[in-house]
């Protein structure tokens, strides 16, 4: 057994150990790493530790410990802890590691087969890989933007939640979306603006995903209708070359998968309908229509363009656009008129001829 003994003239107390104990003290009871074991997944490398100490005759006079791989001997260690829980360590590995932890007594006995384990779940890397995609053009205010889940090599794993972050046009960038959980979300907003979209990931250990400030995906908000700005030959013109070209110039960039030959009609009142080929230049909106046949003299031309075109959004025309111009000159569709009146002969004077104009 353990003596006590009060040293007379020093009130001091000497103790004395049985030196027969040889038990080492057993294994840590309830070893948790910030509470848990394993323990939550973090970002911070610093974990409190927590247990409890064996019953032990002569008590614990420190604790030892281990990271990565179980101990190979009493003093394979990576450090050593105090004797009592709580404590701090430092995780040294990303993606998580087993810390073993083993116990000496004041006798300086010790078994590091006695250890306990407990896992740490440190994650420093964030997740990357999530992309944003919208629309390139929306004929509405509200439209859908939406993401990549992302991965995360960090081991923590992601948490399906994400930030989103918007910038209208060339302001700078804002947050959208925080701590959003979803793959897709509705954006309204306002027409004639662009918007650009970045999306960032966040996993289990509270790492969000850098951004970087590169827009991944942009969309213009387009809700005006298009309609036909000027054409040539104009509404009403006259005098125009039977081998004329027309051209039809949109007030907009329009889609060209609408600007098709079915979109378009030309008419002459004598020629009948016209077919023609067709090209546009998306660059300052022009279609032009070269009719294979010429036009007839003195015809009136009727030219529609149909409702359906459509600008790069998706939007139509309002209406049919209709007009007409005139192939060569006036047609004079006025008889000659004769003028007629009386002739008294001069008996002074005979008269061997006699000429009427007509007007």
């Amino acid at each position: 057994i353990d003596i006590a003994v009060i040293c007379a003239g020093t009130n001091q107390v000497a103790v004395l150990i049985n030196s027969s104990d040889t038990v080492p003290p057993g294994s840590p009871q309830n070893l948790t790493a910030d509470g848990a074991n394993p323990s939550p997944w973090t970002a911070d490398s610093i974990f409190t530790l927590n247990w409890i100490n064996p019953a032990e005759p002569s008590g614990i006079k420190r604790s030892l410990y281990k990271l990565s791989n179980p101990p190979a001997g009493n003093f394979d260690t990576t450090g050593t802890l105090s004797a009592i829980a709580p404590d701090s360590v430092t995780a040294t590995v990303s993606g998580g590691q087993v810390l073993y932890l083993w116990l000496e007594d004041n006798i300086g006995n010790l078994d590091y087969h006695n250890h306990a384990a407990v896992s740490l779940r440190y994650d420093s890397i964030p997740p990357a890989g999530s992309i944003a995609s919208a629309p390139g053009y929306s004929n509405s205010p509200s439209f859908t933007v939406s993401w990549t889940a992302g991965s995360d090599a960090g081991g923590a794993g992601l948490t399906g939640r994400y930030d989103i972050r918007v910038r209208d046009g060339g302001n700078p960038w804002s947050t959208w979306l925080n701590d959003y959980a979803g793959l897709s979300a509705n954006f309204n907003g306002i027409d004639g603006h662009q918007y650009f979209f970045e999306a960032a990931s966040r996993d289990s250990a509270g790492n969000i995903e850098n951004l970087t400030g590169a827009p991944e995906c942009s969309t213009i908000v387009d809700t005006t209708r298009p309609y036909v700005a000027s054409t040539v030959p104009a509404a009403g013109d006259t005098g125009i070359a039977p081998n004329s070209n027309i051209t039809v110039i949109f007030s907009e960039r329009m889609d060209p998968a609408t600007i098709v030959n079915a979109n378009f009609i030309v008419a002459g009142s004598q020629s009948g309908t016209h077919a023609f080929s067709l090209s546009y230049n998306p660059d300052n909106y022009p279609a032009y229509l070269d009719p294979a046949v010429d036009f007839s003299q003195r015809e009136t031309v009727t030219v529609t363009v149909r409702q359906l075109v459509q600008d790069r959004t998706g939007n139509q025309m309002t209406a049919d656009r209709v007009w007409t111009f005139r192939i060569g000159t006036l047609v004079d569709t006025l008889g000659p008129v004769t003028s007629s009146g009386n002739i008294f002969p001069n008996p002074c004077e005979p008269i061997a001829n006699l000429a009427l104009s007509a007007f």
